[in-house]
């Protein structure tokens, strides 16, 4: 099989055919096998006649005599050089294979690096965008109601200067309409963003549609046809005046996309929401109750509804519209533990489907009734303490209430606040803005002044405040929340309900 004479390869002459590389095992093998007279089964590689090396399998096992001398091996050696080639040609190509895999595996790392970095850059630019939309949509609203109201306040005085005061009253009613416009638009952007201070009462929506229906029939007019399919009395906890605004803002948008007339319909009905049908509405699995607006109008493109919920996105024309209805809806339901979804097709039409956590039976809280004209007036001899960083809205606040009776004494933060305790002895009522400067906030002033005044009544005022803050200020009964801007009857209507109530 080598093309060896035979006086190389007997007796022990073989070994010396044995490749170097192999002969340690070869040898090892061999002298395992008569040691323990059992067989092995050796690979190695031995030299042909030509010099060359080829690979064999050596399987031997030896005979022993009775005085336990080796005798005679049994065995065979078989050539398995195509074998070990085709095992060397394999054991290269997957070498091969293994850096090939590793090759593209660091591409497709390396690709999904660059489509991260390129997607995140996707997601700056759409930020950037939508900051750019939003602060350009506040400053061309905004800059409008600014310009009425610069422009009436300019116009009162120069009638002053004048002393013609016949459109006196004129000129303020269109700089208060600005006002009320401003204060909706920041009630809008907070309730998208989630930050608007709610009032939750248990409400039953079929309730509150039902004494809604006649004023949405008159705004929606005449070409249009107001149905309800309202469900049995479920109970839902939501700020009710958000989702008058709510339902009124839906009804507005249907009129808008069916200017030639169609059908409303507006249809509560619980709903069990459960596995893949929850999660593709961003809930948990619950009950709830869905409220639905549906129009027969033009319907949204694929296009329009993805940007639907984006603050300042409207296709109404410049001036028609801010928006921020349906982003001010959407913030709503999620603040109040619900969602809300779009259903639209083009020339059929649309429904938004408002979801809020189904509650048990209780106590339905009725909707307060409308503030009265006049301003109510001190009753007795009544102390206010005012709080307020701001000096504009502190100020006229309380020479407001000093007019109405009130005794009335200011301070701009914590520490001038606790002068004041101490200088007046007795304080009947605590108005104070949640987020004063300094080391304190409204709430903790109110909770370290009630240590020695543990029967003190507190308003508490913000334009912006994180929730725990809110929820942590109405715990108490003696607490109430007002949101700014608020008007000059809304601040003394509430004064009054503090003051006479019993907490």
């Amino acid at each position: 099989m080598t093309g060896q004479p035979p006086n190389t390869v007997t007796q022990h002459a073989w070994k010396d055919l044995i490749h170097p590389d192999d002969f340690i095992q070869m040898d090892a093998a061999w002298a395992k096998a008569i040691a323990t007279q059992e067989p092995y089964d050796v690979q190695a590689r031995f030299r042909t006649n030509a010099g060359q090396y080829i690979w064999f399998r050596s399987r031997a096992f030896p005979s022993f005599d009775e005085r336990g001398r080796c005798e005679q091996w049994y065995g065979t050696l078989e050539d398995i050089s195509e074998r070990v080639r085709i095992e060397e040609s394999l054991r290269q190509w997957n070498e091969a294979l293994e850096q090939r895999v590793e090759e593209r595996t660091r591409q497709y790392r390396q690709s999904q690096d660059e489509r991260e970095a390129a997607e995140a850059k996707l997601r700056q630019s759409q930020k950037m965008e939508a900051v750019g939309q939003l602060t350009g949509g506040i400053a061309h609203d905004f800059n409008n109601m600014l310009a009425s109201i610069a422009a009436s306040l300019e116009l009162m005085q120069r009638r002053l200067d004048t002393g013609k005061l016949e459109k006196l009253s004129h000129y303020n009613a269109l700089a208060m309409t600005s006002v009320r416009r401003a204060a909706a638009l920041t009630h809008r952007l907070l309730a998208f963003s989630r930050q608007q201070p709610l009032e939750p009462k248990y409400v039953q929506p079929s309730q509150i549609i039902a004494g809604l229906e006649e004023l949405i029939r008159r705004t929606v007019g005449p070409d249009i046809v107001v149905t309800t399919s309202l469900s049995a009395n479920d109970t839902i906890r939501c700020d009710p005046h958000q989702l008058e605004n709510a339902l009124l803002n839906l009804a507005i948008n249907a009129r808008d996309a069916m200017p030639k007339g169609g059908h409303l319909n507006i249809k509560t009905r619980h709903r069990d929401i459960e596995g893949d049908f929850a999660a593709a509405r961003d809930l948990p699995a619950g009950q709830y109750i869905g409220i639905s607006v549906t129009d027969t109008g033009t319907g949204m493109t694929p296009e329009v509804l993805a940007r639907a919920f984006d603050p300042f996105f409207t296709t109404k024309k410049t001036g028609q519209g801010t928006g921020l209805g349906l982003s001010m809806i959407y913030g709503f339901a999620q603040q109040s533990g619900g969602q809300v979804r779009i259903h639209s097709k083009p020339g059929i039409g649309t429904t938004v489907t408002m979801f809020f956590p189904w509650q048990e039976a209780g106590e339905v809280e009725a909707v307060p009734p409308p503030e009265p004209a006049s301003l109510p007036a001190a009753s007795h001899d009544e102390t206010i303490l005012f709080v307020d960083d701001e000096t504009t809205v502190r100020q006229v606040a309380s020479e407001v209430l000093r007019e109405l009776g009130y005794r009335v004494v200011e301070a701009v933060d914590s520490k001038s606040a606790f002068r004041q305790v101490e200088k007046s002895g007795k304080i009947d009522l605590l108005i104070v803005d949640i987020g004063l400067p300094g080391a304190m906030n409204g709430v903790s002033l109110a909770d370290t002044i009630r240590l020695d005044h543990p029967r003190l009544k507190a308003l508490f005022i913000t334009g912006f405040a994180s929730n725990p803050l809110l929820e942590k200020a109405t715990e108490r009964r003696s607490n109430r929340v007002l949101p700014k801007p608020f008007t000059l009857e809304q601040l003394s209507v509430l004064v009054r309900v503090l003051l006479d109530s019993q907490a």
